[in-house]
């Protein structure tokens, strides 16, 4: 209520109750002066009452209208003194009077209801305030809290970790990251329910906290990694970190009924103080980097800083590799494999090099495992179908019916629309598909039988044929063998070193050319670089050689001429020894499986 209006209250309390004039004063007033009226000898005492009166009531209104009645009332009661209307004159006057004595009393009592209501609300609207400020100052916290701590284990989130491993690092004292990645949580969340999945998580951050010590700080990075940083790690003591607590999740987590066995991967990263500090989300970028690279179950592996260069370099030369691959710069060189009973070129591998621009050639032990890691062994082993084709189309007049050998990894395997690709390959190029051989390395075979086994059968639905390379280093199933669509077999150069040195490997040899006759495949021995070895895999019937005895990886024009003319003589202990010396100019180093 505003103070007007309580002043208002006051004023007509004060009129009503006060001890001036009390309100039941005004009725008896009224009856004596209508008495008075009546009687000719009291009109002159009605005329004092009537005053007295009609000034007490314009005083209960305002004392504004006390005036106007005071100087209105000889001409208002003048009819009483005569005697004219004085019974009318009377009952409007009492009328009037009472209907303005009861107009303040209502006014009165509405003023009261409005200030003891305006109190309550005024009440209500300050309890309100209070409990909305402590309401805000609640959600202000919560909502805090939410911003920097995960809502499922309560620990610190990635955010909040991250800025407060900045924090750390900015002291300039030894400050180390553990980066935890949980292995078989995947498996186990879709096994059990998301529930069951979320206590584990829970679980997991316990058992943390726990083992560590009270000045480290655990976070959740996310999904199902965790973090914990260290202050004040020496080596020594990152050494026994790095050891210790990965294990702590060795044994099995109980999550009602289930009993869960988890192993993690670790990863170890640390600054050893100093004025210059990386920022935090490289530190942990550096612990996730080596834990995802880590054994599970194993000690926590340790960032190298050399890593990190090489990782920048491998950026570099990847980003390197996807221009070149637009420009143009890998080209192919063509390693002869060599009849044994004619000596002639029967065909050729297509090995890829790369000419990079700044670089200068690049040796394929640099470039093939680095495709392999990032995706870029698809585009490139395309390409490198479409440059062989392409060349034995040219070669098609000077070498008809000579055969290409193209590798093809096990990314490339597994590309759904592969099979589509070579057949686009081979309908573009115009060349005999069965003088394509497309080569697969037996690890390929182990690590997913089933389904390589199916694309093979697609891939000899087109004409082309398939070569097994590398054989007796995958540890394939010699049962499973028999099944799959080969046409050849190439044993791996490591068992061919051994010829002539150790008795064993020519009974090795001596077998898998007989075990590979009997499944009805061309035999292939790879990496020949002496006439011993050549002499003695003649002696066993390997059908093709192939190795710098033979022929090191050449350009296509420097080919052509040796297309007509034999490679190995007759008498192959009278072959020249090993490598041509020009090697060391077109490729600097010697390919990893030694062609």
């Amino acid at each position: 209520m505003t103070d007007t209006g309580s002043s208002k209250l006051a004023t007509l309390d004060h009129l009503i109750a006060g001890p001036l004039v009390p309100l039941r004063v005004v009725p008896l007033l009224f009856a004596a002066t209508a008495a008075a009226a009546f009687f000719p000898a009291g009109r002159p005492a009605a005329l004092g009452l009537g005053a007295v009166t009609a000034v007490l009531c314009a005083l209960w209104l305002s004392p504004r209208l006390a005036c106007v009645a005071a100087a209105a009332l000889p001409a208002t009661l003048l009819p009483l003194s005569l005697g004219v209307l004085a019974l009318p004159a009377l009952v409007v006057g009492s009328l009037a009077t009472v209907l303005c004595v009861l107009a303040v009393r209502r006014t009165a009592d509405r003023l009261r209801e409005e200030q003891a209501l305006s109190q309550h609300q005024l009440d209500a609207r300050e309890e309100l305030a209070r409990a909305t400020a402590a309401e805000r100052d609640r959600l202000s916290t919560e909502l805090e809290r939410a911003s920097t701590h995960d809502p499922l284990t309560g620990l610190l989130n990635r955010a909040a970790t991250t800025s407060h491993l900045d924090l750390m690092l900015a002291t300039g004292q030894p400050v180390g990251a553990l980066v935890v990645s949980l292995v078989g949580f995947a498996a186990i969340n879709e096994a059990h329910g998301s529930d069951v999945g979320d206590e584990l998580l829970a679980a997991v951050a316990r058992r943390l906290t726990g083992s560590a010590r009270a000045s480290d700080m655990v976070g959740r990075l996310g999904g199902d990694e965790f973090v914990v940083l260290f202050n004040g790690l020496d080596e020594t003591s990152a050494g026994h970190v790095a050891e210790r607590l990965p294990q702590v999740l060795a044994e099995a987590f109980t999550v009602g009924p289930h009993v869960l066995p988890l192993t993690a991967r670790a990863g170890l990263a640390r600054h050893n103080g100093g004025p210059v500090p990386p920022r935090g989300i490289e530190l942990l970028r550096q612990a996730t980097q080596v834990a995802h690279a880590g054994r599970p179950g194993s000690g926590a592996k340790v960032f190298d800083p050399g890593q990190q260069v090489m990782a920048a370099e491998q950026l570099e030369l990847e980003a390197d590799m996807r221009a070149g691959l637009t420009r143009g710069e890998f080209f192919l060189l063509y390693q002869p494999l060599v009849c044994t009973r004619t000596g002639r070129m029967l065909s050729v591998e297509a090995l890829v090099r790369w000419q990079h621009p700044t670089r200068g050639l690049i040796p394929p032990d640099s470039f093939i495992g680095l495709s392999e890691r990032t995706g870029l062994i698809v585009p490139l082993g395309l390409r490198v179908l479409e440059m062989a084709c392409a060349q034995m189309r040219e070669w098609a007049t000077v070498a008809p019916g000579l055969s290409v050998a193209v590798n093809v990894s096990a990314r490339q395997l597994v590309e759904p629309d592969f099979v589509s690709q070579v057949r686009d390959i081979l309908w573009r190029s115009t060349v005999d598909p069965h003088n394509v051989i497309l080569e697969l390395t037996e690890s390929l075979l182990v690590e997913d039988t089933d389904s390589a086994v199916a694309v093979l059968w697609q891939l000899r639905a087109l004409g082309v044929r398939v070569a097994l390379d590398d054989f007796g280093t995958g540890y394939s199933s010699l049962a499973r063998l028999g099944e799959l669509p080969l046409d050849e077999m190439k044993i791996d150069k490591s068992f061919v070193d051994r010829l002539g040195s150790q008795q064993d490997s020519t009974a090795l040899v001596t077998a898998a050319v007989a075990m590979g006759h009997g499944l009805g495949l061309c035999v292939v021995a790879e990496g020949v670089e002496t006439a011993e070895q050549a002499q003695i895999l003649r002696s066993v019937d390997c059908d093709l050689l192939q190795g710098y005895l033979l022929g090191k990886p050449q350009r296509p024009a420097d080919l052509v001429p040796q297309f007509a003319v034999p490679l190995m003589s007759t008498n192959v202990t009278s072959l020249p020894a090993p490598r041509p010396s020009r090697d060391d100019v077109l490729v600097p180093r010697v390919m990893p499986d030694g062609r």
